[in-house]
């Protein structure tokens, strides 16, 4: 196992300690996790390990991080905690194919709806967390770049303004944080994806649901049709086991 994968499966490891932590220290929202350095010690991971257990944990909602402050426990803590979803999706067999295809249906409809009722605020925002993500790539930061990719998805269901939808796809980003993390750890997919966030958001921004609908559909069908022709083994994974 390279070193890439390796802390990947140990920063999946931290982010079920901090989980488990967070619920049985009986943390409320607003409450705020131990400095960096003692949850290393805590955890028994390195720094970037623990970084990247909180990138992940920010991303599927359970925490706020803030640079020079910390990591804090966010407003969906039960929700997030609870997630039957999540723990059912554990168990099933072979459920990528059908959680993209779930992911391409909801998200073109938000989209669509972002098209509609998005404030000015919310494209400016949607074109920050865009160039930070270009940025990102600059770097080479793939958890940065996981990270950011969620967080345009989850900025364009904001701009949505429907709850039960945003609430949806929050749950889709922690069961497949790993294939994005995976899939994007290409450097020659990073520009397509710019290019297909940036027509999302171009049509987002023209007030043009169709044109929206249409380009985050495609984006989200090609990104499945790439996962499934590069990395096949993702498509065919056994249910955990405890």
């Amino acid at each position: 196992m390279n070193e890439r994968m390796e802390n990947v499966r140990l920063s999946q490891h931290a982010v079920e300690q901090i989980k488990h932590w967070i619920k049985a220290q009986k943390l409320k929202p607003g409450d705020k996790l131990p400095g960096e350095r003692q949850l290393v010690t805590q955890l028994g991971v390195s720094r970037t390990v623990a970084r990247e257990a909180l990138r992940v944990l920010e991303a599927a909602g359970l925490l706020k991080v803030y640079p020079g402050r910390g990591a804090f426990v966010s407003s969906m803590n039960e929700e997030v905690l609870a997630r039957p979803f999540v723990t059912w999706v554990q168990y099933q067999p072979d459920i990528l194919v059908d959680l993209m295809e779930a992911r391409r249906l909801v998200e073109s409809q938000i989209a669509g709806l972002a098209a509609q009722r998005a404030t000015e605020a919310d494209i400016r925002e949607l074109q920050a967390v865009h160039e930070q993500l270009a940025e990102a790539m600059q770097t080479g930061d793939v958890f940065k770049i996981a990270s950011l990719d969620v967080a345009f998805h989850q900025r364009m269901a904001d701009a949505a303004g429907n709850r039960v939808l945003l609430q949806i796809l929050v749950s889709f980003a922690e069961p497949m944080f790993n294939s994005r993390l995976i899939s994007l750890s290409l450097p020659d997919r990073w520009p397509v994806v710019l290019q297909r966030h940036k027509a999302i958001l171009e049509a987002v921004a023209a007030r043009n649901p169709e044109a929206a609908r249409a380009t985050m559909a495609y984006h989200l069908e090609t990104a499945g049709d790439e996962v499934a022709r590069r990395f096949p083994q993702l498509m065919k994974t056994e249910p955990s086991e405890q």
